[in-house]
């Protein structure tokens, strides 16, 4: 298991900087919904945003917009998770 989530996460890295924004939200997801607590995911996130984000004006001048999705994510997803019989033992 520990493999696979480090061959996820180098693969989440390496999309976020080569690779379209929406290839490195589907792979957030993915692996946010199969990995218990993705926290990498939340730190690739803070490193996409430092890197890439601009203050948008409908979050209120707000730059870190991909974090507080992978922070979202990764909450709901684990509280779904807890109530889903067919996943790994959590």
């Amino acid at each position: 298991m520990f493999l696979l989530r480090l061959i996820s996460y180098i693969i989440f890295l390496v999309s976020v900087f080569f690779l379209p924004w929406w290839t490195g939200a589907v792979i957030l997801t993915v692996c946010t919904f199969y990995f218990k607590w993705y926290w990498e995911g939340v730190l690739i996130s803070l490193i996409y945003d430092v890197f890439y984000s601009v203050p948008v004006s409908y979050f209120y001048n707000f730059e870190f917009v991909a974090t507080l999705f992978a922070v979202f994510l990764l909450i709901i997803f684990n509280f779904l998770k807890k109530r889903l019989f067919w996943t790994q033992e959590w």
